[in-house]
């Protein structure tokens, strides 16, 4: 975009060239389901670096889809694990699992990460999560919740205030009392 904040998807193409250093690619995972089912779209970005061109080009068809591909798994299984409310407050986390999964390295396991680099030369150097964000059907709805919490807030600091005034009132009251007597 224009202003250079905003991440894009890449449009599919043939690639043809790659890039050597360090890129951030950007990716989106469409209608994961948290553990209640909730179908969310998750955003996220790839900071990918290309070891071994050669394999890159010539192994494999597309090697960011495949990476892509690989990876996507691993981001529904994570999500399916959490409620909404708690992977939308803690993104960072549910990055840090994501990158726990595909570098696991155990006996039923592969270890992703590697298994891109080796086959492909691509080495995943790191994920972030930007936003999990459901449907725009159920936007609303998420905000409901929202809504209601800082609702609850300001009643609680107008009574907080509320019954500090007639503290005040009463003191003041009681100061009358004794004066006069």
């Amino acid at each position: 975009d224009p202003d250079g904040i905003t991440p894009r998807p890449h449009a599919p193409e043939i690639l043809d060239n790659i890039f050597l250093k360090q890129y951030a690619y950007f990716s989106r995972v469409e209608k994961a389901e948290d553990l209640q089912r909730l179908p969310l779209n998750i955003y996220f970005v790839l900071t990918i670096q290309i070891q071994n061109p050669y394999k890159a080009l010539f192994k494999v068809h597309n090697w960011l889809a495949v990476t892509f591909g690989r990876i996507a798994p691993e981001i529904r299984n994570v999500i399916a694990q959490k409620r909404y409310e708690y992977l939308n407050k803690n993104l960072g986390n549910v990055a840090n699992q994501v990158k726990a999964n595909i570098t696991k390295k155990d006996g039923v396991e592969e270890n992703i990460v590697q298994v891109l680099k080796d086959d492909y030369g691509v080495e995943v150097l790191d994920i972030k999560i930007l936003t999990i964000d459901p449907p725009e059907d159920l936007r609303e709805d998420t905000l409901l919740e929202f809504k209601a919490e800082q609702n609850k807030k300001r009643i609680e600091i107008e009574a907080q205030a509320e019954a500090e005034r007639r503290e005040k009132v009463a003191m003041g009251e009681a100061k009358a009392i004794d004066i006069i007597s």
